[in-house]
């Protein structure tokens, strides 16, 4: 299983271009490989009215038994948590080769839709996107330099 998973990450990250993100505020472990659809660098040019594909490679910190998304944005200093549909926010859902219950090391592969509302402020933001286990521990999180736009814009 381990080696399916360790060629699955070569053959992702030969075929996309990783994405140097930041750690997210407060320490949380930082995923091995980050990549956004359309995104090679930060800011990243997020449009109005679509869904953004995000893709993180980890290693479990912790066993688990359930995985769930949070998310927190941040405009002019102003932060917020923004919630999450229970089917959006079952990180369970989004593995690729793995299932939950999870190990601590497993390599995980994790697939996140972001929906981009079309009242998304037209200004420069950041998205923390963080996955915490059933006892509220952060097995990953990184933090998303992100700039709206309009769709014709783009």
């Amino acid at each position: 299983m381990y080696q399916f998973i360790t060629i699955l990450l070569i053959c992702i990250a030969a075929t996309t271009e990783a994405l140097q993100t930041r750690p997210c505020s407060n320490g949380q472990p930082h995923p091995a490989l980050v990549t956004v659809a359309g995104c090679s660098e930060m800011p990243c040019e997020m449009i109005r009215e679509t869904n953004v594909t995000m893709m993180m490679a980890y290693e479990a910190p912790f066993d688990a038994t359930n995985l769930k998304y949070t998310q927190q944005w941040t405009f002019l200093g102003i932060t917020a948590h923004y919630p999450l549909s229970p089917e959006r926010a079952n990180a369970c859902n989004w593995l690729t080769g793995a299932s939950c219950p999870i190990q601590q090391g497993d390599l995980l592969i994790s697939t996140y839709i972001s929906i981009i509302l079309s009242m998304a402020p037209l200004i420069d933001g950041v998205l923390e996107l963080s996955v915490l286990d059933e006892h509220e521990r952060t097995h990953a999180c990184f933090a998303l330099d992100v700039k709206f736009i309009l769709p014709q814009l783009r």
